[in-house]
């Protein structure tokens, strides 16, 4: 909870503050990102689109609260999200230029973009003019959120079956680390937590 888990629900709750109805898109549909697909189904929100190249992710993303699941590799993300009539929030946790660029471009006037994932480059090119209606861009740490209470509040959440976390971890033994690292980069979990 503590980490990706609190990151990505603390972009939703704590930095876009996202409001019941609001469209949003996540990008990247790891720990992070699925922690922000649930916190944005907790938070109300209307339309939420998850976006990842890796099927049984974008699958988990459906039944953990998104809306709709997009292939970044396959569907043509710009043309899909403008579809959708324009996000209100996106948060991306993948750090790749190609997706982050259509989700600003696909921003409503006062419209916001967080960037949590490591930055696959190090600089993105964004239309300035864009700025002038409102629009932004930010970034966070860890979700912006004091661990102590909220973690502590999500916690909460999860025990009143409203923030199913349980879905995204996978249990492996200590010792276990080699097939826990190889299961995570082969995506057959998401979150691998090592027991002592």
């Amino acid at each position: 909870m503590a980490c990706g888990v609190q990151t990505g629900a603390g972009a939703v709750i704590n930095v876009l503050r996202v409001r019941p109805g609001a469209t949003v898109a996540v990008t990247g549909a790891g720990g992070v990102g699925l922690g922000a697909v649930m916190a944005a189904r907790l938070a109300g929100a209307g339309l939420v689109v998850a976006v990842d190249p890796v099927a049984a992710r974008r699958a988990l993303a459906l039944e953990l609260g998104a809306d709709l699941a997009l292939d970044p590799s396959a569907d043509d993300l710009a043309g899909r999200l403008a579809a959708l009539g324009g996000l209100d929030h996106a948060i991306d946790t993948s750090g790749r230029p190609e997706v982050i660029a259509p989700c600003f471009e696909s921003l409503r006037p006062k419209g916001g973009l967080s960037l949590i994932g490591g930055p696959a480059t190090p600089a993105f090119s964004f239309d300035a003019y864009k700025f002038f209606d409102g629009r932004y861009v930010c970034g966070l740490s860890m979700g912006e959120a004091v661990p102590q209470e909220f973690v502590r509040t999500l916690i909460a959440h999860w025990r009143a079956g409203r923030f199913p976390v349980e879905r995204i971890v996978s249990a492996f033994p200590r010792d276990e680390i080699g097939k826990a690292v190889d299961a995570m980069r082969h995506h057959r979990v998401v979150k691998p937590v090592l027991i002592p």
